[in-house]
């Protein structure tokens, strides 16, 4: 009894250490976010940023790009040692990443026994989504709180929003209309324990009925999954059964058929860790949509005015050490100071001379 005492001690101081250690990580991460924008934090002077804080741009105000933390050559570009290929960037992602590839939708009547999450035996259950032409592409970042954006996200035709959120008590900051959930393989493996053994107990840090009651809240919404290898499929399907018969979720569910597909946005940005879901999501949505508009991608614990900010605007988290969360943030500055999407960090009833991309 005393050595088990012992261990668990050591277990907790350890990992009080580890959530310290996250902590004191992102702190110095979000000051030298920004002390490199040598403004001290307005980012009025920033060009890189958008919402209430950037009334200008790239283009007016600098056109030759001088004084920007990045440059842009023979279609290449260089930010704090990101390199990104983005002439014909549109292009190769049609071409690595075809609608039919990315997301293949069931029809409403297919058994759940009959998804076989393998395009080729789906051709006649399950068809890709239609192109879209502007879409909102939602992350969870605590960004989001007091932003005044749900009106505005819920404008676009399509929102594609990550891993089940609660979006019930933040509605006029995240909105609340959504076309498509992303859930990535932790939730649902994590889901898949509590159904297997019949434990009520939380599915990665969510008890399931606080998970289903958010599904109810996601307007009929599509969850997206990735395609499990076979040995998985199983798994999956007991889920989703799960889901729909326990619960009665009027879901429609697909699938990303690509098992590589991690790989191939890694490739496109030259990521050196796990692309995380909402990077994918962006991948997605840019193979999608005809203009992409981000929101809640943000990853540092300060806001630009100094004040604390959560990593989920909806619950307490923290950063998975698995993903650079600080590099993607950078791909999405310059894919938005290049017109390729648009990236939201402000408040959105505020903006004013909004630009027009495309």
């Amino acid at each position: 009894m005393q050595k088990n005492k012992y261990h668990f001690a050591i277990t907790v101081v350890g990992c009080a250490l580890y959530i310290v250690t996250l902590l004191v990580k992102n702190l110095y991460l979000s000051a030298h976010h920004r002390i490199l924008t040598n403004d001290g934090g307005d980012h009025n002077k920033r060009k890189h940023s958008v919402g209430r804080y950037a009334t200008t741009s790239r283009d007016d105000d600098n056109p030759n790009g001088q004084g920007l933390q990045y440059d842009v050559i023979q279609g290449e570009t260089n930010k704090s040692n990101i390199t990104i290929n983005l002439d014909g960037l549109r292009e190769r992602i049609h071409l690595t990443s075809p609608v039919q590839n990315t997301t293949r939708v069931y029809k409403r009547g297919i058994g759940v026994n009959d998804m076989k999450f393998n395009m080729n035996a789906d051709v006649e259950s399950a068809y890709p989504l239609s192109k879209q032409k502007k879409c909102a592409v939602v992350g969870n970042s605590g960004i989001l709180l007091k932003s005044r954006c749900g009106e505005e996200i819920n404008s676009n035709d399509f929102v594609i929003r990550i891993n089940g959120p609660d979006i019930r008590k933040f509605v006029s900051d995240v909105g609340y209309k959504t076309n498509l959930t992303m859930i990535n393989n932790v939730l649902w493996t994590s889901l898949y324990q509590t159904v297997k053994y019949h434990n009520p107990s939380k599915v990665h840090m969510t008890s399931e009925r606080e998970l289903v009651a958010r599904f109810k809240f996601l307007n009929d919404s599509t969850l997206l999954f990735t395609a499990p290898v076979p040995e998985s499929a199983e798994k999956l399907t007991s889920v989703i059964d799960h889901l729909k018969s326990k619960h009665n979720l009027p879901i429609q569910i697909a699938y990303i058929p690509d098992h590589k597909f991690q790989d191939v946005v890694k490739r496109l940005f030259f990521l050196d860790g796990l692309p995380t879901q909402g990077m994918r999501a962006v991948v997605i949505a840019l193979a999608l949509c005809e203009e992409v508009h981000i929101y809640g991608f943000y990853p540092y614990n300060i806001n630009p005015q100094g004040t604390y900010i959560p990593f989920h605007y909806y619950e307490l988290s923290y950063a998975a050490p698995a993903h650079d969360w600080n590099m993607e943030f950078e791909i999405l500055e310059i894919l938005h100071n290049n017109d390729i999407l648009r990236l939201v960090t402000g408040e959105c009833e505020q903006v004013e001379n909004r630009r027009r991309y495309y």
